[in-house]
């Protein structure tokens, strides 16, 4: 089965590459880096009849979308078509909800939900695996804790 992501539908708006993209107007305060959620953000991602996982984003949470290297993004856009797969990665990052390979392969299940092509979803995976210990080393209990705050997973 090919992992989905449905979306509360007054958080998206129509994306012609993915079929769905997120409300700029949701996360708008932007520090040229950053956005910051001014409304809970609600998706599901069924990666299989057994296998689901209810995700909330509440307001106040901070991303940077996709952790594009500048040289990259005419390739990778961080706020693109894959940015709500790029919101769950960083969210469970923050939480550390799962261990750092599991959030690193729900965010390649995310982006084959969106749309992205075999060799985009695993050059993205690649690069998480290879560069994205340096941010989970980052967290410590106490901003994991406050990220809980703003996040609710729960699996089904």
């Amino acid at each position: 089965m090919k992992p989905v992501i449905i979306f509360n539908p007054w958080h998206t708006v129509p994306c012609m590459s993915s079929g769905h993209f997120v409300d700029r107007e949701l996360i708008s305060k932007w520090d040229g880096v950053t956005h910051q959620f001014l409304d809970d953000w609600h998706c599901e991602l069924l990666l299989s009849k057994t296998e689901g996982y209810s995700i909330t984003i509440k307001t106040g949470f901070i991303t940077d979308g996709g952790s594009i290297p500048k040289m990259f993004r005419n390739i990778i856009n961080p706020w693109g078509p894959l940015a709500p797969a790029f919101f769950i990665h960083d969210m469970l990052y923050a939480t550390k909800y799962f261990k750092r390979s599991k959030c690193d392969k729900l965010l390649r299940k995310a982006c084959h939900a969106l749309g992205a092509s075999w060799v985009r979803r695993n050059e993205i995976y690649a690069a998480v695996r290879t560069f994205g210990g340096l941010v989970w080393k980052q967290h410590d209990p106490e901003q994991v804790r406050v990220a809980k705050k703003l996040q609710i997973v729960s699996m089904y």
